[in-house]
C-alpha cells in the first residue's frame, strides 16, 4: 500500500499543525487530502515543519507503507 504525499504529511504532522505551518486553513489541507497532493509552492515549508520526517521524495511520490 502507498500513502499519497498529503497522507504522509498528515500522518507525520497532523491536519491542524500542517495547516498552521503552511499558513492555510484546515479546509485547504482537507481539500488536498481529497486530491492526494500538496501544491509545490508549499513543499519546502512542509519539509521544514516535518523536521527530518518528510523528504522531498515523499512529497512527489508518496511513501510505501
Amino acid at each position: 500500500m502507498k500513502k499519497s504525499p498529503i497522507e504522509v504529511a498528515i500522518s507525520e504532522l497532523g491536519v491542524r499543525p500542517l495547516a498552521r505551518a503552511l499558513g492555510v486553513a484546515r479546509s485547504t489541507v482537507s481539500r488536498w487530502r481529497r486530491d492526494g497532493w500538496i501544491p509545490s509552492q508549499h513543499h519546502q515549508r512542509v519539509i521544514e515543519a516535518g523536521e527530518g520526517k518528510i523528504t522531498p521524495h515523499d512529497l512527489v511520490h508518496g511513501r510505501e507503507v
